[in-house]
Order: structure tokens, then C-alpha cells, then sequence
């Protein structure tokens, strides 16, 4: 049997040949391109928030980059009474150099293990100077300026409470003036080294074989034993040097892609 398609049919089936071309570009074109360009939003919009965050960092690099330099000027100048902080092997060196320049000989030396100082802060040092000072400026009558001293000052005290130490005791040999000169000196030009005791012990007599065979008996000479606290801290700002590289590299960064070279580029 033959099948007639009429002009009724033929309408219908344009119609739907239609309607599945239209839900065709729908389903593949149409809805695609939407979640696409809602992605692209999303984008564009995370994009923008970096973009804002990096202008804030910019913006802020000239003030971090002085406030650094400010906070590494005050940290020096409160540390300068201490040594950074050192193996017992670089104590060995340094004590031991001083000793030799001023022609004495180190016969015994004993290091402890480095500690955390037994008190707020090492009575020689700037920080306990500073303290001095805002104690002062209270007693004249708590101004303003004094107040922010103090404020400022008690936060870079706070920043710099670990205060640690090596307690040493050398043994020396050499003459009596010289012993004198050293105690002197480490308590006169050293302010990162406290002297907290002094004793002198006889050697005993000894035998020392001479250059025909014999020996002779060379009397015992006088040593000094010195018991010396090393005071160190740890003399780097961590936080402000991280802001400040962090600023660094955003703006360096951001002139790279505007195709502006760096003098570090050049390097």
C-alpha cells in the first residue's frame, strides 16, 4: 500500500523539523554560551578583586617601605648593646680573638648551651635605657608625645623580650698587668658581655723536660678565671620585612606585565 503524504503532513513535518532545529540550537549553542559567559563573570569578577588587591598593596608599598626602614632603625639602635645570635663555636672565636690580641692565653674554656636570659632584659642593654627614658617623661608630667613614646617604645620591647645568653668561664695565662687590662676592657667596651666573677688559682709546680735531656721544675704561674654572661638576640624584624617583600613583589610583578623592566631584571 502506498503512503500519500499531504499538504497537512508536510506542514506539520516542517514544523517539527523546525522545533528540533530551535530545542537543537538551544540544548547546544544557546545553553553552553550562557554557563560560559556566567564563567566568564565569575572570572572577570575574582579578576577584579585581585586587581583591587593589588593596587591596595601598591598603594600601601611607599608606606610599608618606610615604616620598615623606620622599624629596622629603631630595632638596630635598641639591639646594639647585644651580639646577633651565634654558635658556641663563633663565642669560641670571638672570645678567643680578644683574649690573643691582648697577650693573654686562653688555657680553659667552658661554654654553656645558649638559654633564654634569666631576666626581662640585660641591665646594660639600650631596651632597659629606653625604659629609663619613658619613666622619666611620666615623672615630668605625661604628655601626649610622652605617651606616644612610651606606647611605641613598650611595643618594640615586647618585640624584643627574648633575650638570650651564653655563660662562659676562661681560664688565662700571661702577666698580672694584662689581667687587669682584660677585666677592664670586656667591662668598659664590651656592653653584650657581663663579668659576674673573677678568681685566681695557682698552678702547681711542674717538671719540663729541657733540650739536653733533663728536666727542671718550673714554678706554677698565677691564672685568671673569668665567668662572663654573653648576651644575644635575634636581630631581625620578621613580619615588616615579609609585608614589605610581599609589596615588593606585587609592584614588580605588575610592572613586568605592563613591560616595564626592573633593576632586578637587569641583574
Amino acid at each position: 500500500m502506498e503512503m500519500k503524504i499531504t499538504s497537512r503532513d508536510k506542514v506539520l513535518l516542517s514544523l517539527l523539523a523546525c522545533v528540533l532545529i530551535i530545542v537543537g540550537s538551544v540544548w547546544y549553542l544557546i545553553i553552553p554560551m550562557y554557563d560560559k559567559m556566567g564563567e566568564l563573570d565569575e572570572k572577570i569578577e575574582t579578576e577584579q578583586l585581585k586587581k583591587q588587591e593589588m593596587e591596595m598593596r601598591i598603594n600601601a608599598y611607599p608606606e610599608a617601605k618606610k615604616s620598615y626602614q623606620e622599624a629596622r632603625t629603631l630595632a638596630n639602635q635598641l639591639t646594639a648593646d647585644f651580639y646577633d645570635v651565634m654558635t658556641s663555636q663563633e663565642v669560641d672565636r670571638e672570645l678567643t680573638n680578644i683574649v690573643v690580641d691582648h697577650a693573654l692565653e686562653c688555657t680553659k674554656l667552658n661554654i654553656q648551651q645558649m638559654n633564654l636570659a634569666d631576666r626581662e632584659a640585660y641591665v646594660r642593654s639600650g631596651l632597659v635605657k629606653q625604659q629609663l627614658l619613658e619613666d622619666t617623661l611620666e615623672a615630668a608630667g605625661g604628655s601626649d608625645e610622652a605617651s606616644q613614646t612610651g606606647e611605641a617604645a613598650a611595643g618594640e620591647e615586647q618585640q624584643q623580650t627574648e633575650i638570650f645568653v651564653y655563660k662562659v668561664s676562661m681560664t688565662l695565662e700571661g702577666a698580672e698587668e694584662d689581667y687587669q687590662k682584660i677585666i677592664d676592657l670586656f667591662v668598659n667596651n664590651y656592653p653584650s658581655i657581663e663579668v659576674t666573677g673573677i678568681t685566681y688559682q695557682e698552678q702547681k709546680a711542674h717538671m719540663v723536660l729541657q733540650d739536653d735531656g733533663s728536666f727542671a721544675e718550673m714554678p706554677g704561674v698565677r691564672e685568671l678565671v673569668l665567668n662572663l654572661e654573653l648576651y644575644l638576640c635575634d636581630k631581625r624584624l620578621y613580619t615588616v620585612e615579609e609585608e614589605t617583600t610581599s609589596a615588593a613583589g606585587v609592584l614588580k610583578g605588575l610592572l613586568q606585565n605592563l613591560g616595564i623592566k626592573t633593576g632586578d631584571d637587569n641583574s
